[in-house]
């Protein structure tokens, strides 16, 4: 069915934005008159309204950012036969039958698809769906095992950890999909554990805390068990309540969106950027406060470094657009701590040329700062100031005391390390206000 349409309907909430279009060789994406007439602000970054041949070169990798990652996507390309097309053909198929619901405010549609635009339609899923997530030998990803119970799954969003976006009722009681063809916004998204790396949620459950209580904002999350299994619940913050009460979305991308990268290059070693080239994104004119965004970029840095969370890539920075049309950075999300975990790692994005956090020296800061045009004494202050934070929150937030028994341990492994680190860093510091 999908082969035969040659665009799509891309939606801003309940705009017609404009169209994306498959080519011989491409997606290409133009805006409508309407958007281009208006204040309204682009997509991204990376596709400029008074720019149509960039949005014509840039709109693949753009598209190919909002689609599954992993497992997912490969188990819903085998699900529906695209596994063998080229890759833009693939992208082009899965936003066409999932991209009702994408990261940010946009809304993707064939053309021919009658769309809903009143809110509120929504089909409930909760006990089929809390019958399968106490199945602790389930061999499919979220999205395909919905399918698999019947329900239309029509959501997308990136990412390689297992997930689904779904809409959470005000009383937290229920779970709900999105119907078919219509406007209405997801409002949380549910994790999957990973086989992989045992007691992840958690992990990161205990992460965004501490980066909550030292000040970060942070996503709001709950760490909930069903069955046997746990699972992440995080609220999703590219959504809003209008003053009717009614969810809205806000528009976001990801810094691989921003720049024009393809998520196999959302890490510095596979012909990605480094952390000084995504920082000058907040000379935007588009930022209201680029300064405080700037700011806020060097914290959750230093926050990634701390806790050894090497998996700060590209796509786990995102701006987030409001409803005035002015950018900002959005809220930390994905922190986990993965230095604790018996595997090799280097990190995604290197510090000072230095792709091995355990092996940052002060020489390393002091070239990040040159790089990122920072003078090394305000990034020595910024150190101190996020350490003493961390000494005053790490009692409270890393306490075993009425946490579940089997994740005290991995509780007192997060603190010793981060304590560990601290203090490599505060040397660091010091050493700086040497060499400054």
């Amino acid at each position: 069915m999908l082969e035969g349409d040659k665009y799509l309907n891309v939606f801003w909430g309940e705009q017609l934005t404009g169209r994306l279009t498959l080519k011989s060789d491409r997606l290409e994406f133009s805006y409508s008159e309407n958007w281009l007439n208006s204040n309204n602000p682009p997509i991204s970054l990376s596709l400029p309204k008074d720019d149509p041949i960039l949005c014509f070169q840039n709109a693949t990798a753009f598209f190919i950012n909002l689609t599954y990652e992993g497992l997912q996507f490969q188990q819903l390309s085998e699900r529906n036969n695209w596994i063998n097309l080229p890759e833009y053909k693939t992208i082009f198929n899965h936003l066409a039958r999932y991209g009702q619901d994408c990261g940010g405010a946009l809304s993707i549609f064939p053309p021919y698809f009658p769309v809903k635009f009143l809110g509120g339609n929504y089909i409930k899923i909760t006990q089929q769906f809390n019958n399968f997530l106490q199945n602790t030998n389930r061999l499919l990803s979220l999205p395909a095992a919905l399918e698999n119970m019947g329900f239309t799954v029509n959501t997308s969003l990136a990412g390689f950890q297992d997930k689904i976006p779904i809409y959470r009722d005000p009383s937290f009681t229920d779970f709900y999909l999105p119907e078919l063809n219509s406007l209405s916004p997801t409002n949380w998204i549910l994790k999957a554990k990973s086989e992989r790396f045992a007691d992840i949620l958690f992990n990161e459950f205990l992460c965004l805390n501490l980066a909550r209580t030292i000040g970060l904002e942070t996503v709001n999350c709950e760490f909930i068990e069903i069955g046997d299994n746990p699972y992440l619940l995080i609220e999703r913050y590219d959504r809003y309540r209008n003053s009717w009460g009614f969810l809205g979305r806000l528009h976001q991308e990801d810094l691989c969106q921003a720049k024009t990268l393809h998520p196999s290059q959302k890490y510095e070693h596979t012909l990605g950027l480094p952390y000084h080239e995504f920082y000058k994104l907040f000379q935007s004119p588009l930022f209201r406060n680029g300064l405080k965004c700037a700011d806020a970029f060097i914290s959750r840095i230093l926050f990634d470094y701390i806790i050894g969370n090497v998996d700060g890539h590209a796509k786990n920075f995102s701006l987030l657009y409001g409803l005035d049309g002015f950018v900002a950075l959005s809220p930390v999300y994905d922190l986990i701590a993965y230095e604790i975990m018996p595997f090799s790692f280097s990190s995604s994005l290197s510090i000072g040329g230095e792709f091995h956090y355990s092996k940052v020296k002060s020489k390393n800061w002091l070239k990040f700062s040159n790089d990122m045009g920072i003078t090394s004494s305000y990034l020595s202050k910024k150190m101190l100031l996020m350490m003493e934070n961390i000494k005053n929150a790490l009692p409270v937030c890393f306490k075993t005391k009425g946490k579940p028994f089997k994740y005290q341990e991995l509780t007192k492994k997060i603190r010793k390390f981060i304590s560990e680190r601290c203090q490599k860093l505060r040397v660091a510091a010091r050493e700086l206000n040497v060499l400054n």
